[in-house]
């Protein structure tokens, strides 16, 4: 048997009764949202053991959703990727020679010529004098 369902109005008990048996939840919800009706007496929330029905999203919640999704999205594909926050340094091993040698003036600034950390070597030697001068301030704390 087939029935002609009007969804431009409240939905009777007889339409209501077809699309449920039908498995048409997402129709009930769909018309019942657009006609303004919340926790019809004929269609209730249930015993919990069927599906939840949610009230649909208008068209600017849909759209801070999205947006809110795409956020946290980014977040975690930059967290997935191992991206650097903003705060966070890259290791001492991928600066420029130039920049290991400021590094090093800046920290040198203000100690005695036995505690300065010594800017010869290669990259790999500064940036491995400038990781145990990070272990012994972080000791010092």
């Amino acid at each position: 048997m087939s029935m002609e369902v009007d969804f431009s109005t409240p939905l009777t008990n007889a339409e209501r009764a077809y699309l449920e048996e039908r498995g048409k939840l997402a129709e009930i919800q769909r018309a019942d949202s657009l006609n303004g009706v919340t926790n019809s007496p004929e269609f209730g929330a249930g015993d919990g053991t069927g599906p939840q029905l949610q009230p649909l999203l208008t068209s600017e919640q849909r759209a801070l959703e999205k947006e809110r999704l795409k956020a946290r999205l980014a977040e975690l594909e930059e967290a997935e990727s191992g991206a650097p926050d903003a705060d966070e340094i890259p290791p001492y091993e991928s600066w420029k020679s130039n920049d290991l040698n400021k590094e090093i003036d800046a920290r040198n600034e203000g100690r005695s010529e036995d505690q300065k950390i010594s800017k010869s070597g290669t990259v790999q030697d500064r940036a491995t004098r400038l990781y145990a001068d990070d272990e012994a301030l972080s000791q010092q704390v």
